[in-house]
């Protein structure tokens, strides 16, 4: 199995299908936006720690892990908000798990 990297994640949740609006290839990061210069919405997808290996005679296991944050600014609508919001979560959750 090859290594995930952010780069990789990124391009795996760039093929997702999101409602209009949200996401698409020009707002899913593979490194932490600025907080000021921020785009709403956005997607990044951050190496939260170094990677970390164990190794025996039979086998090296190394473990990498990530952080996938989805940035929405709440304009106080509460109604297609919400659910919008819900629905981006759910397919980043089904392109990671076809991963």
């Amino acid at each position: 199995m090859a290594v995930a990297t952010a780069a990789t994640i990124q391009a795996h949740l760039i093929g997702g299908t999101y409602p209009e609006g949200t996401l698409d290839a020009n707002n899913i990061f593979d490194y932490a936006q600025y907080t000021t210069r921020r785009r709403y919405p956005s997607c990044e997808v951050i190496t939260t720690q170094p990677e970390s290996t164990v190794e025996t005679k039979k086998s090296t296991d190394t473990t990498i892990a990530f952080e996938i944050n989805y940035f929405d600014k709440n304009l106080g609508l509460r109604t297609d908000d919400v659910s919008t919001q819900r629905e981006v979560e759910n397919v980043i959750m089904a392109r990671m798990e076809t991963m």
